[in-house]
């Protein structure tokens, strides 16, 4: 009797493989990948059950069987896979145990105030659960993140604020002499306004320059208009206008830096790497001051008189 069982154990495992072969045996290349999920605490029978619905096998019967007879059932992982239409039984079964889960990706891009960046994983629809409080300005580090089904948008900025604590360590201890804060917060905050005033990556070593020669010198504030607007926005919108002079003589916007001197009271933006970089790595210029020209970049001036003629030449040429 025990024989006859386990040769009708064989032939239904031959019959369960016959029934995978022939969906690739008339596969094409081009058919489409299926992202099935399995959730955690699935029984081997409701995955069956949910892949048949899915069209991906005919018999969940014959999954179960499969995966009894190979002792494979314990290997399930929970997780989102990428199934391909042409997959036989026995290829999903090692899909299913592979534990190679689809990676999803979202990037904070450098200079996204906290605010913002909690707004963007709001909006991805690939994260689950909710953000109860947005975290300290500057404290989470822009990357590209990687992650998987079944992860929230708190693990996200868990491991963003990881990284920022990681890469702001590092960067401070190989710090060059030559910068100009004395703290690792100095940095991110000095960081955060370069990352608002430029976009070029070649010239944040020269606008690093030009705050770190006003910082050092007496008598002269950073007049960073954006830091100006952090105070008027919170970092949750854009003015979407020019400054008024009112603004620009109010001392009791605390990141008024035409009126404070020093550093604003703290991050105006989440700092990239590059930008931290730059404030601990300035480039060593006599410049003091900078204005927009009509690439996208800046012209830098060593005096008042040479920063009065870009100003003109910017408004004679890109206006």
């Amino acid at each position: 009797m025990r024989i006859s069982l386990n040769i009708l154990a064989i032939l239904l495992l031959g019959a369960a493989l016959l029934i995978g072969f022939r969906a690739a045996a008339h596969a094409q290349d081009d058919l489409p990948v299926t992202a099935f999920l399995i959730e955690r605490g699935q029984s081997a029978r409701t995955i069956g059950e949910n892949l048949e619905a899915a069209g991906l096998i005919d018999s969940a019967f014959f999954l179960r069987l499969s995966l009894r007879l190979s002792g494979r059932a314990a290997d399930i992982q929970a997780g989102e896979y990428a199934i391909p239409a042409s997959a036989g039984l026995d290829e999903i079964v090692d899909i299913i145990t592979s534990g190679q889960v689809i990676q999803h990706s979202v990037t904070i891009p450098e200079g996204l105030t906290s605010w913002q960046v909690v707004e963007l994983l709001r909006a991805n629809g690939d994260l689950q659960g909710e953000i109860v409080e947005i975290p300290a300005e500057g404290s989470l580090l822009p990357e590209t993140y990687a992650f998987t089904t079944g992860d929230t948008r708190q693990d996200i900025l868990d491991r963003a604020a990881a990284a920022m604590a990681q890469t702001l360590a590092e960067l401070w201890d190989a710090r060059a002499p030559t910068t100009a804060v004395a703290t690792p917060a100095e940095a991110a905050i000095l960081a955060s306004i370069i990352e608002k005033e430029t976009g070029v990556g070649s010239e944040r070593g020269l606008v690093a320059s030009v705050y770190s020669n006003r910082l050092r010198t007496p008598g002269w504030r950073l007049q960073a208009d954006p830091t100006l607007i952090y105070g008027l926005t919170d970092g949750r919108m854009d003015l979407g206008r020019g400054l008024r002079r009112s603004e620009l003589e109010d001392a009791g916007n605390l990141y008024n830096t035409y009126r404070h001197d020093g550093l604003p009271p703290g991050p105006i933006a989440n700092p990239g790497r590059a930008a931290l970089q730059a404030v601990l790595h300035p480039a060593s210029s006599d410049y003091f001051f900078f204005v927009a020209d009509c690439e996208g970049g800046h012209a830098f001036g060593r005096t008042l008189r040479e920063h009065n003629t870009n100003v003109a030449a910017y408004r004679a040429n890109c206006g």
